[in-house]
């Protein structure tokens, strides 16, 4: 989605999908639901994203913790998102989750 936001020429989701491994009707599932849950918002500013990107950065390195269990993939997802969503002031996350 990022492309299509910034770049007047881009491919297909047919190709995203399939570099993806995944079929195209889920791409485009995909990109509708991330589009909602984003309130088809995609700008972005340079402190949030980088917020983002470390938010991720610590979300990764719990995944690739040698002492984590698979219970807490959930829970992690869930703070993720509130910490992305939080620059917004959104709550109530979980009901989407």
């Amino acid at each position: 989605m990022s492309i299509k936001f910034h770049e007047d020429q881009y491919f297909n989701n047919e190709f995203y999908s399939s570099v993806g491994g995944i079929c195209c009707e889920e791409m485009n599932k995909l990109e509708a639901e991330m589009l909602v849950l984003l309130d088809f918002d995609l700008a972005i500013v340079p402190s949030a994203f980088s917020r983002y990107v470390a938010a991720m950065e610590e979300y990764y390195e719990q995944l690739m913790s040698p002492h984590r269990g698979k219970a807490h993939d959930v829970d992690d997802q869930k703070s993720l998102w509130r910490i992305m969503r939080a620059e917004k002031g959104e709550q109530g996350l979980e009901e989407r989750v």
